[in-house]
């Protein structure tokens, strides 16, 4: 009898806000993953289906064995605190650009409840996109094992006098050195970190220096030297890193579209092996309301089974890169170029805004479902109607998650 490896995956209802969560079945361990978890506004959706995936048995042994945050925006995590009360995470992704992500990282131990352990803390660090371009190095997963017998990733070693600010977090730092990681050679997850602009973090870095400057001199009544002013790490001395959540706080919940923050975005791929030989098929069930429900059943014969989760990536316009944006959808396309045609269900980057839509994006949904996760009624017009034309005039089949209504899909694998 052949053995079937199942998957199971979820988009939440919680409305304006991202939670994704699903269990992978390998050859003999069950895994389980989480892509952000968050949403605005009133977190009573947020923590109904926090308090679903808790009671479902998610978490056994109060173990997540995947946690990926693809920015600090606040409705992409504000939701991980009750998510995990008394959980240990065995490994968590976060985008990295420089020493500002890693108060970011302060600021995220700082929330979580004190029972929460977050073991490894796994850097995918993105380049740098300059006047020359950048050409990113694409490579093949090696099988690399040296950190965990189950675990096909490769990693390095980082150290930073910065992150030392807080010896309360108890967590190993690694960067993922090729952006590759495997579970046992039957799942394979690649991820994804836009290079941006040098010009853009130092931005970013000063607007964040700045305030902390004004704060520690109006507070405290002092004049910093110009040595203090310059070093990020002496302003978080200075002021005190418990000090400083508030105003982080802030700034998760208030960044512009112009911010570091919703500029990039950690994506992640993933899918059930190349290397499996394979005949496979998905069953996509869509609650459109508490009444209704519509379920479509079909057998997939290609190698169409992946899914490409984009959070709040911008490929189009930001002021310091007006002048490259070009660069940036290439470095993308270049980079996840091989996987059209592989592609099942398409995130649409930033809740379907139009400010982050390129028409070239519906090459990667083509064939199969695109899905924005956005809010009824939402301020901010997502997903926007000029993104849904683009989709149905090209015939592309678009499903809307919102508060009312939930996508859930499974992949079973034939071995």
């Amino acid at each position: 009898m052949r053995k079937i490896l199942k998957s199971e995956f979820e988009i939440h209802p919680v409305g304006q806000g991202f939670f994704y969560s699903g269990k992978i079945e390998t050859n003999n361990k069950n895994w389980n993953l989480v892509y952000d978890c968050g949403a605005t506004g009133s977190n009573q959706k947020l923590n109904r289906e926090i308090n679903n995936l808790i009671n479902s048995g998610f978490f056994t042994n109060n173990i997540l064995d995947i946690l990926v945050i693809s920015h600090f925006d606040s409705d992409h995590i504000n939701g991980l605190p009750k998510l995990l009360e008394n959980v240990t995470v065995k490994n968590l992704f976060i985008p990295y650009y420089s020493e500002m992500d890693l108060l970011f990282v302060n600021f995220l131990f700082e929330i979580l409840d004190s029972n929460t352990k977050i073991e490894r803390t796994i850097l995918v660090q993105g380049g740098e996109l300059s006047k020359s371009g950048l050409e990113r190095e694409v490579r093949e997963f090696d099988g690399n094992k040296e950190f965990d017998s189950d675990l096909d990733i490769e990693l390095g070693d980082f150290s930073s006098d910065f992150f030392e600010i807080d010896s309360n977090l108890n967590t190993n730092l690694f960067r993922l050195k090729n952006n590759k990681v495997g579970l046992q050679k039957e799942w394979e997850m690649d991820f994804y970190n836009l290079p941006l602009d040098n010009e853009e973090i130092k931005q970013f870095e000063q607007k964040i220096k700045n305030e902390l400057i004004h704060e520690i001199e109006m507070k405290n009544n002092v004049v910093l030297s110009e040595e203090d002013k310059e070093s990020l790490k002496n302003l978080v001395k200075f002021k005190g890193i418990g000090e400083i959540q508030e105003y982080l706080k802030s700034v998760v919940n208030k960044s512009s579209k112009e911010d570091l923050s919703n500029n990039s975005s950690l994506c992640l791929y993933h899918s059930p092996s190349r290397v499996i030989k394979r005949n496979h098929y998905s069953t996509f069930l869509m609650k459109e309301s508490i009444f209704n429900i519509v379920e479509f059943s079909s057998r997939i014969t290609s190698i169409k089974n992946g899914t490409l989760l984009t959070g709040d990536i911008n490929l189009i316009f930001t002021k310091s890169l007006k002048n490259f944006p070009a660069k940036r959808w290439k470095n993308f396309n270049d980079y996840y170029s091989n996987k059209l045609g592989t592609i099942k269900f398409f995130f649409i980057p930033h809740h379907g805004s139009k400010k982050n839509w390129r028409k070239e994006l519906l090459d990667y949904g083509k064939g199969g479902y695109f899905i924005s996760s956005s809010g009824i009624n939402n301020t901010h017009n997502h997903p926007n109607t000029e993104v849904i034309d683009d989709i149905v005039r090209n015939n592309g089949c678009l499903f809307l998650v919102n508060q009312e209504s939930k996508i859930e899909y499974c992949i079973n694998t034939f071995l």
